[in-house]
């Protein structure tokens, strides 16, 4: 058994206070403690005399957040909880009230943590003798299992492990896999006859899920997939991915069933097992684009797998608050508004300080509900979210939507993620029309009449490669019939690297974000009716 040392509260609290002093030590500029910053500083603001949005507000919390002594603010990690501690006394400072019960704002939730062992190994045996293959360096694991230890079978390989009667292409014919694993080919044939599976273009037959479920339907026992040229330039990423811990939310599904997970192999792996120094793959990745039998191909064998997995829970924490609306008829319908707070934590000794991914969208979702807190002009209450675990797969999001009873009074969120970089002027905005085209018309007006952002909607592509629409806790929303509008900076250079700090914050940009969520969220708020959803999900 594993012993994981939980710090108390008591001891949170007390490093809390000690880390605001070491912090606002470094620099006489910020000598005003961040406890106080906010309460001396709103009675200068009104609505007809200055500004609603404080650019030093927005400043104050994310040199916080983004200070090396919150250890780069991992989901279940102490830096993590002395984030959601510090937006926690922010928001009651601001007179936000919890969201749940009277004393608290923290959902927390549990995640089961998983680590592959790096010393799993893998021996695929032919005729042309044993081919030993190392976790990591030849292949990966990908998916969810509960439960990973020894293996032997047969496999065979199946070419691209694909069954398409309209092209009349068919992998499986005249081959047995009952009880096999599968070697099969990442992507789907290529040619110029765009009549023949799109040309070049993918199609739902390069889809992994789709694989699965056919090598399953045929009797496999599972799936080895040898990456293709796309992946293969990306190995060193998958590398360093596969060998870190995987969080998944708790659910009652079957870990042991085959679609839900798969192994990857490098396409060195086909030159090993012919034991060839030629490019066996770009060979045979050519052959089947044109034929699709593979019964007389002959690759075939035993295959020995030896995979060890730890596995432990751990606890994560949503912060909720809410700004109860004024209006009697209304306040029970929300307009939500989000951002992550965690980040990626500690890599290699490095602290990843996520200064704008999301430093810059808490920062600014902390100004926001200030700011509605102190001016009191929402007829619908505004709930504000700040969703963990979103650098583990939008698992936050995830489990406060799925278990919020009332989800159909949510009546639109705004997800803010990374708006402190890039052009002053320039802002992405993503899925505004997705469901909602009144969204979109909302936004636009209301970015003409406050922050001017040239707006690019380049995400909304439904062919986008990238999909950002679905990498940010605003879809988890969407998935639920929620109109959502997602703001990003589309940040590159410094993109989950350790050189993602504080000093290259553009805080003038962050104001205009916030100046912009503002008032769309009043807009909506005030709505005299329901925002209207004219599109599907």
């Amino acid at each position: 058994m594993t012993f994981r040392y939980i710090p108390s509260e008591k001891y949170l609290l007390s490093l809390y206070l000690i880390i605001i002093k070491v912090i606002y030590m470094k620099k006489i500029i910020f000598v005003i403690s961040i406890f106080y910053l906010c309460g001396c500083a709103s009675s200068r603001f009104s609505s007809n005399e200055a500004e609603l949005i404080d650019i030093n507000h927005i400043r104050a919390s994310l040199k916080f957040l983004a200070s090396d002594e919150l250890e780069g603010r991992e989901a279940t990690t102490r830096g993590e909880k002395l984030a959601s501690l510090y937006i926690t006394t922010e928001l009651k400072k601001y007179g936000i009230k919890p969201f749940f019960g009277d004393s608290s704002y923290l959902q927390p939730f549990n995640l089961i943590v998983t680590e592959v062992d790096t010393l799993s190994k893998m021996i695929f045996a032919t005729d042309s003798g044993e081919t030993k293959l190392s976790y990591g360096e030849d292949f990966i694991f990908r998916g969810k299992i509960k439960k990973l230890n020894e293996d032997t079978a047969l496999f065979i390989f199946a070419g691209f492990g694909i069954s398409a009667p309209e092209y009349k292409y068919d992998n499986y014919e005249g081959i047995d896999v009952t009880d096999k694993y599968v070697l099969i080919l990442d992507g789907e044939p290529q040619s110029n006859d765009s009549l023949f599976f799109d040309g070049h273009n993918k199609t739902k037959y390069s889809k992994y899920d789709y694989k699965m479920s056919i090598a399953k339907e045929n009797g496999a026992l599972g799936c080895f997939f040898i990456a293709d040229d796309k992946t293969e330039n990306f190995w060193p990423f998958l590398k360093q991915y596969s060998t870190k811990p995987k969080f998944n939310l708790p659910d009652s599904s079957d870990g042991q069933n085959n679609t839900s997970f798969f192994y990857l192999l490098n396409q060195t792996v086909l030159s090993r097992l012919f034991h060839s120094k030629k490019d066996i793959y770009h060979e045979i990745f050519e052959n089947f684009s044109n034929n699709g039998r593979v019964d007389s191909f002959g690759l075939s064998g035993n295959l020995s797998l030896s995979m060890k997995q730890s596995e432990e829970t751990r606890t994560s924490y949503n912060v909720v608050g809410v700004i109860q609306g004024d209006d009697p008829k209304l306040r029970n319908e929300y307009i939500a508004i989000g951002a992550h707070y965690d980040h990626e934590g500690i890599v290699d000794g490095k602290v990843f300080n996520g200064a704008d991914d999301d430093a810059s969208g808490t920062a600014a979702v902390m100004e926001v509900a200030r700011t509605f807190a102190k001016e009191k002009n929402n007829k619908r209450s505004v709930l504000v979210v700040f969703h963990s675990a979103e650098e583990k797969g939008l698992l936050g999001s995830k489990y406060f939507t799925d278990n919020f009873v009332t989800i159909n009074n949510i009546i639109a969120q705004v997800n803010i993620d990374m708006v402190g970089r890039e052009h002053i002027d320039t802002l992405y905005s993503v899925g505004s029309d997705k469901l909602s085209s009144q969204l979109k018309q909302i936004v636009e007006s209301v970015n003409n009449e406050t922050a001017n952002f040239v707006l690019n909607y380049k995400f909304d592509n439904p062919n986008d490669p990238e999909k950002i629409y679905y990498r940010s806790d605003h879809y988890n929303y969407a998935k639920h019939g929620i109109p959502i509008v997602f703001f990003t900076d589309n940040m590159n250079e410094d993109y989950h690297k350790p050189t993602d700090d504080y000093e290259k914050i553009n805080f003038n940009k962050i104001k205009k974000t916030a100046q912009l969520v503002y008032g769309i969220v009043q807009t909506l708020a005030n709505l005299d009716h329901r925002l209207i959803v004219d599109k599907g999900k």
